[in-house]
């Protein structure tokens, strides 16, 4: 296990704010903490306090986060008194035994190595942190936990187009270009006019993508009163931190679900302002140097190329493989005999990883998860939309890239989603005359 001096005092002051929190009865602050810690603590830059990078072999080096939310559930259980809430006796029992399911494929082929960082944070711990989130926040403070993700998010979107500005991650510079695999190669490319990927403090720009669109989610359906020129610039921030991510599935997803979002909402507008910006752009805009700038790592086409090898390399795996998956430390094996390094989409890595019995397992559990049976809106928010909008950002992004199938703390954000869900549930409601309209509406 991966541990030092310092992340030991680290641990033992996130022990004694959990202890007051929850003994306290403050289980908002203890999300809130656990949600900072989400955003500005990358996983990447886990070994700064452990001491080993956060992706060295044989090492179990969780996140941040991910000891937290242990933390938070070791605190909880010292008071005796669990208190399971808005999740069925059922819907407990299909997710555990799903999660125990996939434990012991995973034993069945790595060993002991099944409980590594990528078991922990991608699958087990997200679950924990959403069971945490449904039980114990009242849904009157999730309206404040949304804000508090959309303005962690904002500051990191700030701290992006920063990044671009100077070329080179603010804050983990050093440390990343030492360690950190991807890094080296997205700072060097600055140097042949290549514009820097921002990191900020979520790690690979890809994870950056992916959170910015959730923020454009949120900043679409809030509908509380705000200033218009206030709303303009938020945009304005998320849509060039979300272009300097250099992520093409973030900014298709962002532009698809504007134009989606305009032609709901009837922003007749907005919708002529959008078109014509598409048109002026065409015509006076080089496309041909922008997509250089965007895309420059593209211009031999491999990064599709490797997403197209990746395709034709499932009908080519055994079928034993395929059903009980190569476990978490011989992907790279297997990817290696088709010249590729992964599939560089998140969910033929998880289904290799896993075997399509384990990934069964795994879309069950959130399945079973999820509620659609949301109300429609609270406090000015158009919850079912934001929820479901977030949702559906998230998967699409994952299923064109490799965002969440690395280990890291990205799953944590979707069981937090998950969570909100049940929480917005509409039998967690009192069933006034819009409820029972919205209630009607869904079935």
């Amino acid at each position: 296990m991966a541990i030092s001096l310092q992340l030991i005092y680290v641990l033992i002051l996130l022990l004694f704010i959990n202890i007051y929190f929850i003994y306290k009865h403050k289980y908002y602050q203890s999300t809130v903490l656990m949600v900072i810690l989400l955003f500005f603590v990358p996983t990447d830059a886990m070994g700064i306090l452990s001491g080993k990078p956060y992706s060295t072999s044989g090492a179990l080096n969780l996140s941040l986060v991910g000891y937290d939310i242990v933390i938070m559930w070791l605190v909880t259980a010292s008071k005796k008194r669990f208190s399971i809430k808005n999740i069925s006796k059922n819907d407990l029992i299909v997710c555990i035994g799903c999660f125990s399911g996939m434990i012991i494929l995973r034993m069945m082929v790595d060993g002991i190595g099944a409980f590594s960082n990528k078991m922990l944070d991608n699958f087990l711990l997200p679950f924990m942190a959403a069971l945490f989130v449904a039980s114990y926040l009242r849904k009157e403070y999730v309206a404040k936990l949304l804000k508090v993700i959309y303005l962690c998010i904002l500051v990191n979107a700030g701290i992006a187009c920063a990044e671009y500005v100077v070329g080179r991650s603010l804050f983990f510079h050093s440390y990343y270009l030492s360690t950190v695999g991807w890094y080296p190669n997205i700072y060097n490319s600055v140097k042949w006019g290549v514009p820097f990927r921002c990191t900020a403090c979520l790690g690979h720009p890809l994870t950056n993508g992916l959170y910015y669109n959730l923020a454009v989610v949120y900043l679409y359906h809030d509908e509380r009163r705000k200033t218009k020129k206030g709303r303009t610039l938020q945009w304005l921030l998320l849509t060039c931190a979300i272009i300097t991510t250099n992520a093409r599935s973030a900014l298709l997803v962002f532009i698809v679900y504007t134009a989606i979002h305009l032609l709901i909402q009837k922003k007749i507008k907005d919708t002529v302002i959008f078109i014509s910006a598409a048109i002026i752009g065409f015509f006076f805009v080089d496309f041909q140097s922008v997509y250089s700038q965007l895309f420059a790592r593209d211009i031999t086409g491999s990064s599709i190329s490797v997403r197209l090898i990746a395709l034709s390399s499932f009908l080519k795996i055994s079928l034993k493989n395929l059903l009980l998956g190569v476990g978490y430390n011989n992907v790279t094996k297997v990817t290696s005999k088709f010249g590729i390094g992964n599939f560089e989409i998140s969910y033929f890595s998880i289904l290799l990883e896993n075997g399509l019995l384990g990934f069964t397992l795994w879309v069950v559990s959130m399945l079973s998860f999820y509620k659609k049976s949301m109300i429609k809106k609270y406090q000015n928010l158009d919850i079912r939309r934001i929820i479901n909008g977030m949702l559906i950002s998230y998967l699409v992004i994952g299923g064109m890239s490799n965002s969440f199938a690395d280990p890291g703390s990205l799953n944590y954000i979707l069981w937090i989603i998950l969570a909100l869900s049940r929480i917005f549930d509409v039998r967690n409601f009192p069933l006034s005359n819009s409820m029972k309209i919205d209630s009607i509406q869904e079935n």
